[in-house]
């Protein structure tokens, strides 16, 4: 048993030993979980900075933008006026009135070229700038829809990290209070140990008084026996012969009882034939026969006066054995105290190890109530990882779908601006504003479908440059949403 105890003893230290390890290695994550909450703040901070600087850069593209719309406004009104002055020398050239020669209608012709390739000139630089402004509100208004997302990110991430500082300083104290545990148990092993030496000591003299008392009471424990046995084959004897006395007796007594009646059935006989007339050959038949009973009564009385000088005697008997042991009992009450006082020390030493019993059951209770806390506290650390992973997968999603959503407004966008420049083109060219380079339609027709082939052709060095740069996935799916928008308006 005390060799069981100390082997219990090493492997509640073992798992102590175990605890300790699986608290450290769950300290370390917590660490860890800490340090990636850490660095996603950090990122988030350098995300608004840019997002700050991308705002600066928009308001002074739209300041620039302004200026440009102005000259071109004051480029509009030039414009005005020279056409102005065009219309009053076209009708002074119908009226007939003027005076100037072939070369100045020259001159003026030219001139009015100049002009109109200026204002084509002004006009493409003032569609390119527009594109560029729709361009640049398109890119601010997906920061800004960017900077929302990560502000109620960074939200989400704050009340997290708070519910996970929470946890942190819960599952913290719960580890010091662990620890303190451990610290009580480990003093608590180390006095059990003590007493446990002390008690091996005082063991191992009591077991050796115990094997010299117990071989010398074997000894008289055999010799009694032996006595006892001889006694219980001398008891069973006299058992045997009292059960045959008693058998005998009784036979006895039930010819007593039979003659008895018979002497009864005689003396009623008699008086009958008192009563009555008879022979008196049938009265001295009768006379014998009682005689002949009277003897037997007399041989069965000395019978039963034999039987009771034996029971007598086995009675005697009887009681010169219980004497013996008595006397035997008497003598043996000296050596039952000291077997009593020892019996008395076995109960002390059984009732010591019964308190260590109970108190390594303690110990194996402490024990199952760190490992359910450990594997709560295990259970916690899985579904937090689970939550993070969670969260990290969301983010990614939330990310690719931010990249689609600015594909796809960068797209529209891009219809809108063509839709829009088509549009004021067809009403410039309703107003008659521009001429008619190509008047025939089906060179037209061959134009444009050199056009889409071009166009085609790009699409496809496009997806190309796509599967050879995977790292510039963004602006190539960007610029083939361009091409496939051309291609379908057009």
């Amino acid at each position: 048993k005390i060799s069981e105890i100390k082997i219990q003893n090493k492997e509640h230290e073992l798992l102590l030993v175990e605890v300790e390890n699986n608290l450290s290695k769950a300290l370390l994550k917590l660490e860890q979980c800490r340090t990636t909450s850490s660095n996603l703040e950090q990122d988030i901070e350098k995300n608004t900075k840019y997002l700050n600087d991308q705002g600066f850069a928009l308001s002074s593209l739209d300041s620039e933008l302004k200026k440009l719309y102005i000259e071109i406004q004051n480029k509009t009104k030039q414009i005005d006026l020279e056409n102005k002055q065009l219309e009053m020398i076209k009708k002074l050239h119908n009226d007939g009135h003027i005076l100037t020669p072939q070369m100045q209608i020259d001159q003026v012709k030219n001139k009015i070229d100049e002009v109109v390739k200026g204002t084509n000139f002004i006009k493409q630089s003032w569609i390119q700038q527009q594109n560029k402004n729709v361009q640049l509100l398109a890119q601010l208004n997906n920061q800004f829809n960017e900077l929302v997302k990560v502000r109620k990110y960074d939200l989400i991430m704050e009340t997290k990290n708070k519910k996970l500082d929470e946890e942190i300083a819960s599952l913290s104290k719960e580890v010091y209070q662990y620890k303190q545990t451990l610290t009580n148990m480990r003093n608590t092993i180390l006095k059990l140990n003590e007493k446990f030496s002390q008690n091996k000591e005082k063991s191992n003299m009591l077991l050796s008084e115990n094997e010299w008392i117990q071989c010398s009471y074997l000894a008289e424990l055999k010799e009694n026996e032996k006595l006892c046995l001889e006694y219980i084959d001398q008891l069973k004897l006299l058992k045997n012969e009292l059960n045959e006395l008693k058998n005998v007796y009784m036979e006895k007594q039930y010819e007593s009882k039979s003659w008895d009646t018979k002497l009864q059935l005689l003396i009623e006989i008699k008086n009958e034939i008192k009563n009555k007339e008879g022979d008196l050959g049938d009265i001295d038949i009768m006379k014998n026969e009682i005689h002949r009973m009277q003897i037997r009564e007399s041989q069965l009385k000395k019978i039963l006066e034999k039987i009771m000088l034996d029971l007598e005697v086995c009675i005697s008997r009887r009681e010169t054995i219980y004497n013996k042991v008595a006397a035997k009992d008497i003598r043996l009450k000296g050596k039952n105290e000291a077997k009593q006082k020892f019996l008395k020390k076995l109960d002390y030493l059984r009732i010591n190890i019964k308190k260590i019993k109970t108190e390594c059951k303690k110990l194996d209770l402490n024990k199952s109530v760190l490992e359910n806390d450990k594997m709560k506290l295990e259970n916690k650390l899985t579904y937090l990882n689970n939550n993070m992973i969670s969260i990290q997968k969301s983010i990614n999603d939330i990310l690719k779908n931010i990249e689609d959503i600015g594909a796809t407004k960068i797209k529209n966008i891009h219809i809108l601006s063509y839709k829009q420049n088509y549009a004021k083109f067809l009403d410039a060219v309703k107003k008659g504003q521009y001429r008619l380079l190509i008047k025939n339609e089906l060179k037209m027709d061959d134009e444009f479908s050199d056009e889409w082939k071009k166009n085609s052709d790009l699409i496809s060095v496009v997806d190309a440059l796509k599967n050879d740069f995977p790292y510039l996935d963004f602006q190539i799916t960007r610029l083939l949403y361009i091409l496939k928008s051309i291609d379908n308006k057009s």
